[in-house]
């Protein structure tokens, strides 16, 4: 029984394996967004407060 528990978690953790790079891809290009969302707003609130 405990046997069967751990093929079963080595299995999903095998198939999960095959779609990862697929899944990274697509979390990096979000965060990549988020960063350049963050860093054009953070460009935009330095001009606020540098132009009177």
């Amino acid at each position: 029984m405990h046997l069967r528990g751990m093929s079963t978690v080595w299995k999903l953790e095998y198939e999960t394996e095959s779609f990862i790079p697929s899944k990274r891809q697509e979390i990096s290009s979000i965060c990549g967004e988020g960063i350049a969302q963050a860093s054009k707003h953070e460009a935009y609130s330095k001009n606020k407060v540098i132009t009177p």
